[in-house]
């Protein structure tokens, strides 16, 4: 299992995406809000190339995407649309070398590798997920070049501690299927679920000893194939502790008792008075000490791509507050 004792209780941090274009303006925002866990962020809003699946082409090593009207596509030879995912991709190292050099730990977000091969057709039109050859060689290609992409991290801030988050959210369709072809008349078979299970364990384990965070996954039986493979941190919903779903409580008290940290993403509109107490009565229906939360929940800022940045910062201030008032809950909130 990764490391998960590398950002210390009490701190919050973000999913990614967040408004705008400026890439500068968004990592002091982030640095500046969010000081013990701060993200690289995205920025949608910048167009082709700087959506979840350019962003994680731009990792590749000798795989290439373009864009077609079904959406990313491997190509032959490097074209336009990788150019420009490839260029946002070394804007935002600059901006990190010289934005973020104070900080102690930092947090990158791709796709993982099963929804990346989700989202991403063959030059035949059919999507890569259903031919296992082009899975392993995504695979192979991505965890290259993100352990490329670590050491220019490394080289740009060094002595920060970077964290990565991978995003999974098609996990799920990967291993239900049925796979669509690309005519749309045929249907391709669901991945087995020891097969997924061992290619996010060895991506993983090729990250070594740094903290990975697994995104995007619902709580509930999935949780159990992550916990295999060896992330160190869930992410989760506030739902997920504060409904009355005993399932729901039962795979988030699995993953504490295993000592996997959770980021649990605050509602939009959250307000840390108010969410704060419903979090910690959540947690007393799991059933662990108060005194445990703060090191065992990362409050993550509200995902999805706010109005203004001045939203965006009101919600990593909402986190920010939340994690450091549950090291010393108040009264009222017990």
């Amino acid at each position: 299992m990764s490391d998960t004792t590398s950002w210390p209780a009490g701190s919050a941090t973000g999913l990614g995406p967040l408004p705008g274009t400026d890439i500068g303006e968004a990592v002091r925002a982030v640095v500046g809000e969010l000081p013990e866990l701060p993200f690289v962020p995205a920025l949608p809003a910048r167009g082709v190339g700087a959506d979840p699946v350019g962003r994680t082409i731009a990792l590749l090593v000798d795989i290439f995407g373009e864009v077609v009207p079904s959406g990313w596509r491997i190509s032959r030879r490097p074209g336009m649309d990788d150019r420009r995912a490839k260029d946002f991709r070394q804007w935002d190292l600059d901006a990190v070398g010289e934005h973020a050099r104070a900080a102690e730990r930092l947090k990158i977000h791709l796709l993982g590798p099963w929804t990346l091969a989700a989202r991403l057709e063959l030059p035949s039109g059919n999507l890569a997920v259903g031919d296992p050859g082009a899975v392993a060689d995504l695979a192979g290609s991505l965890s290259e070049g993100l352990t490329q992409h670590l050491a220019e991290l490394g080289r740009r801030l060094p002595g920060v501690e970077i964290a990565v988050q991978l995003e999974e959210p098609d996990l799920g369709a990967v291993l239900d299927g049925p796979i669509p072809t690309a005519s749309g008349f045929g249907t391709l078979r669901h991945v087995p679920v020891d097969t997924v299970r061992t290619a996010l364990a060895d991506f993983v384990a090729a990250l070594g000893e740094r903290p990975v965070i697994a995104a995007g996954v619902p709580a509930g039986p999935l949780w159990e194939l992550l916990r295999a493979a060896g992330f160190g941190a869930l992410t989760g919903a506030m739902a997920d502790i504060t409904g009355r779903s005993s399932a729901l409580l039962d795979a988030v008290g699995q993953v504490v008792q295993d000592g996997i940290r959770l980021q649990i993403e605050l509602p939009p509109d959250a307000k840390t008075s108010t969410v704060g107490p419903a979090l910690l009565a959540g947690w007393r229906q799991i059933g662990y000490p108060i005194e445990d939360v703060a090191g065992a929940i990362t409050p993550t800022a509200a995902g999805g791509q706010a109005d203004t940045i001045a939203t965006a910062v009101q919600r990593m201030k909402v986190a920010r507050d939340l994690g450091r008032a549950l090291l010393e809950p108040p009264d009222s909130w017990l």
